[in-house]
């Protein structure tokens, strides 16, 4: 296409202002009011939309050049050779990937139990036992504070690793690339990060974390084996060092993180497709599954190695425990330290349903009733959120102190909250010993605290208690109501501070509180008449998928995840009914969590079915200015500043001097370029020779399809090249 007949043919609106566009300056990326204002605001309160234009646009064509073009033109043997040296490279990259997901999961798990162990042998327990609460609470203060202030402060170095991480990922793999969120300091404090708060014993989940941390295991997988590919293809292929397929490996990773954290490969993949990934083709589908299996498969390799027998609950080694487990509750070989994953025992009934047909309309009820809360949930944690922002905006180091005082304010209620109101209750006896309930001073004898036993483990092994099976009466209904007010209201008030945290287990932790609540009241109602078998555990179950879904609005990938963590294929229906009734009714009040903080970013997630009727109809002329601003191959430093300074556009039509379309180039390249050529000048004005010529020159590589500038090489002492290089920069 030719840029000056684009000039004389598209007439821009005159009645309408130029936008600032997210695109380039080829299109102005005009939009009507009334999408704007539905893009910008997210239940009625404005999302920050200026920082749209901060962010770069990802390029998912595949790569086009003459390298591409010549390995096609091979003969169909040499083709043969080449596809078959590809697909090796990628079986390795799969491998290393599988494995390194499943190794970062399993030592998060055993730092986890590391640290709790000494939290709880050397720092509290003593004095718990003793009655010394005071003291005891001292301690846990400061060993709180001290692995949380480490987490804030890692934060503030890499201040992409705060949260979920599940909203980052799924803006990149949209197509939007945000600063460092695939770097390897973000996966450092990720890891580390979610390790300490998790041992701390804040209502925060490593689930989700481990999605944003299997991401850029893969993302940099792919780049130091493209980097280290050597001979005719690694340069002529590139490798997999570009956008396209580091997209595909991100992917690929989302499903590894999901499979090794819940033991859940099937649920792994389901994930990836249903809830983070845009792009989707039937090879990524066999390259996840693989990569979800090998992950799995390295977190039970991991496990036979440290054996089956040791213990897997740093909890056990206080005295403060007693020494009867629930029924129906087991972490063996399955569930170890690499894996969140709940199974029945063999004396449970395996040969008969697990429900009857009219408990399916209590599911929809629960349903119904998370899907409420966790409406509620969304909107409340995004009107915290959007205080923060405005708060923090512009002292990001207050936030550190607002991380360390909610920390303080939870701990403190977990602490008093047993002492003050322990619950004392009997302990069941059982052949498991997988974990321990916590007991008190002020409980008698083969009697646990049952507010102590939920509130003070951490949140996967008080999650385990609240789903034990076939265990009615385990739990007293005013506890269970208590718990899951203070659960709900802790986890709203640390998701979004600088810490790592997620909310997988957290909020199945409270939909469980939920869900046993209503199955213990259901049991003493109607639980001795003739033909009536309630569960509480398996309410407790149903309870955890609505609330789950509630707030994350998954339905396939949540369903399969439950079931394999579960190994119970009967509750499948039961499960999908609550999640089906939680989605329904949370749809009505507000987005799922993940797309209301991908708004309050500042990034809008591209989807053709969010744009209003009007915009759809629009003809190509509507949306696009009639004075494009281009680039010359060649043109000053001074140029290229002024164009920068005059308009917000992020992207630029390069030309030749003919007019003749030959590529475009972002403004963050143009930035950096521009960065090197103001060093270059300030080395030379210290005694180096400058060159009297300021020049920029943006040109191809020989023997390209040049369409878009990917990399940037000082030339000279104050000129720059942009160089076009899609194959292998990406």
């Amino acid at each position: 296409p030719c840029v000056a007949k684009m000039h004389e043919r598209v007439q821009a609106p005159p009645s309408r202002p130029p936008a600032a566009p997210s695109g380039g300056g080829l299109s102005s990326g005009r939009r009507s009011s009334a999408h704007m204002r539905r893009g910008s605001l997210v239940f009625g309160l404005a999302a920050p939309t200026h920082r749209m234009n901060s962010f770069d646009s990802l390029d998912y064509e595949e790569a086009e050049h003459n390298f591409i073009k010549a390995r096609l033109d091979l003969p169909p043997a040499a083709q043969q050779k080449v596809q078959l040296r590809i697909l090796i490279l990628t079986s390795a990259l799969m491998l290393v990937v599988g494995m390194c997901v499943g190794s970062i999961s399993y030592f998060i798990t055993f730092l986890v139990e590391v640290i709790t162990t000494w939290k709880w042998s050397f720092v509290m327990g003593a004095e718990w036992d003793a009655g010394n609460f005071g003291l005891a609470y001292l301690y846990l203060m400061a060993c709180v504070t001290g692995l949380t202030v480490i987490a804030a402060l890692l934060t503030m170095w890499a201040p992409q690793a705060a949260g979920s991480g599940i909203p980052h990922v799924k803006s990149y793999l949209n197509g939007c690339k945000l600063p460092d969120i695939l770097s390897m300091p973000t996966l450092i404090v990720k890891v580390m990060g979610i390790a300490l708060c998790v041992a701390a014993g804040l209502p925060v989940g490593r689930e989700g974390p481990m999605v944003h941390a299997g991401a850029i295991t893969a993302a940099h997988a792919s780049s130091i084996l493209s980097k280290g590919l050597s001979g005719k293809i690694g340069r002529d292929y590139g490798g997999f060092d570009n956008d396209f397929h580091r997209r595909n490996f991100v992917s690929m990773g989302a499903a590894a993180g999901v499979a090794a954290a819940f033991h859940a490969p099937i649920g792994g993949i389901l994930f990836s497709l249903e809830e983070v990934s845009s792009f989707w083709d039937p090879t990524l589908t066999l390259y996840s599954f693989i990569c979800a299996c090998l992950s799995a498969f390295m977190v039970s390799t991991w496990e036979e190695i440290e054996g089956e027998n040791q213990a897997t609950s740093a909890i056990h080694a206080t005295s403060s425990h007693a020494s009867a487990t629930p029924a129906g509750v087991s972490e063996g070989h399955d569930g170890g330290h690499g894996a969140f994953i709940i199974w029945r025992t063999a004396d449970a009934q395996l040969n008969h349903l697990s429900y009857r047909a009219w408990e399916l309309l209590a599911c929809l009820l629960i349903g119904s009733i998370c899907g409420l809360l966790g409406g509620t949930f969304n909107w409340l944690n995004m009107q915290l959120t959007i205080l923060r922002k405005r708060m923090y905006n512009k002292r990001p180091r207050l936030r550190v102190i607002e991380t360390i005082v909610s920390i303080w304010i939870v701990t403190s209620t977990f602490f008093w909250i047993p002492v003050t109101y322990p619950a004392c209750a009997p302990t069941l006896n059982s052949t498991s010993s997988a974990f321990s309930m916590i007991s008190s001073p002020q409980c008698e004898r083969d009697h646990m605290s049952e507010m102590a036993t939920l509130l003070l483990q951490n949140s996967e092994a008080a999650l385990k208690q609240l789903l034990s099976r076939d265990a009615p009466g385990y739990f007293s209904p005013g506890p269970l109501a208590l718990f899951s007010a203070l659960y709900y209201l802790t986890a709203l008030l640390i998701y979004g501070t600088a810490i790592p945290s997620g909310l997988f287990v957290p909020s199945m932790l409270t939909g469980a509180g939920i869900g046993r609540l209503i199955g213990e009241l259901m049991a003493s109602a109607i639980g001795h008449l003739p033909g009536v078998d309630i569960d509480p555990g398996t309410y407790a179950l149903i309870g955890a998928a609505g609330l789950l879904g509630g707030v994350t609005r998954m339905t396939i990938s949540l369903t399969v995840i439950l079931v394999e963590v579960t190994k119970d294929i009967d509750l499948m229906l039961p499960i999908m009914f609550t999640i089906l009734a939680a989605k329904l009714v949370g749809d009505r009040f507000t987005k799922s969590i993940y797309e209301i903080h991908i708004e309050l970013n500042g990034v809008h997630l591209l989807d053709v079915h969010d744009l209003p009727r009007p915009l759809m109809l629009a003809p190509a002329r509507s949306m696009m200015a009639s004075k494009v601003k281009c680039l010359l191959e060649r043109e000053s430093v001074g140029t290229i500043e002024t164009m920068l300074s005059s308009c917000t556009h992020n992207c630029f039509p390069v030309t030749d001097d003919t007019g003749f379309l030959i590529g475009t180039t972002t403004r963050v390249k143009l930035e950096a370029c521009l960065r090197d050529a103001r060093e270059s000048r300030g080395s030379a004005s210290k005694g180096e020779a400058r060159d009297p010529v300021r020049r920029a020159t943006i040109r191809r590589a020989p023997g390209e399809l040049t369409r878009a500038a990917t990399s940037c090489n000082l030339h000279k002492a104050t000129s720059c090249n942009l160089h076009k290089s899609r194959g292998v920069g990406g």
